[in-house]
């Protein structure tokens, strides 16, 4: 049984977490880490406009998202990521929502002399290293309990989103399987909550 603190780093529970289904719980959460944190507010950003795994996100640097070959501060167009779960490398577009809060929070904060800090800095250890997956877990979920949401949200919540609102859009869901490295197309139904979502409405609909 995982402890509260480790519940970010248990496969089972974080399983259980949720994805968020309409486009204004995404935006009040955004809203509500913006007030906060300009730092909390981009890592969520990204973390639903990219599908990547946290762990993913959390090792970015800010020379990963800055152009090298431009004069003036720029932000890519695509990430390289090498993930930690598959060691297999992903090219990753950065849709306008991602470069948007990229730009404005790498060139509010002037982080273009820092290249080699992380681009989530923890503030402790004088933001030489990228902050926990359990603090971004407890940062989402309390911006998601502030604004009236009340399923379980997490960091896994951003991953699922981001799946969630693919399909939603009419992506086929085999593409979906493959961007998020699933095994099979039920596998990846089940994980956005696509199956759930499907008996919960019968369940709503049977009234014996």
């Amino acid at each position: 049984m995982c402890t509260d603190k480790k519940y970010v780093l248990c496969g089972d529970l974080m399983k259980k977490v949720q994805p968020l289904r309409t486009k204004a719980d995404v935006e009040r959460i955004k809203q509500e880490l913006k007030k906060h944190s300009l730092r909390d507010w981009l890592l969520f950003t990204v973390g639903v406009n990219t599908g990547l795994r946290i762990s993913d996100i959390l090792a970015l640097h800010v020379s990963d998202v800055l152009d090298q070959a431009s004069s003036k501060p720029k932000i890519v167009d695509r990430l390289e990521v090498s993930e930690k779960k598959t060691s297999k490398l992903r090219d990753v577009l950065l849709n306008p929502a991602a470069r948007t809060a990229l730009r404005d929070y790498v060139i509010t904060k002037d982080l273009t002399s820092s290249p080699n800090a992380p681009l989530f800095p923890s503030r402790k250890g004088r933001g030489r290293r990228s902050i926990s997956r359990y603090t971004a877990y407890r940062t989402l979920n309390k911006a998601a309990r502030a604004v009236g949401i009340h399923e379980s949200i997490g960091t896994h919540s951003m991953r699922k989103t981001f799946g969630y609102f693919l399909y939603m859009s009419g992506l086929d869901i085999t593409r979906i399987q493959y961007m998020l490295n699933h095994s099979s197309p039920d596998v990846t139904l089940a994980y956005i909550g696509i199956k759930r979502d499907e008996i919960d409405a019968s369940m709503r609909a049977l009234n014996l």
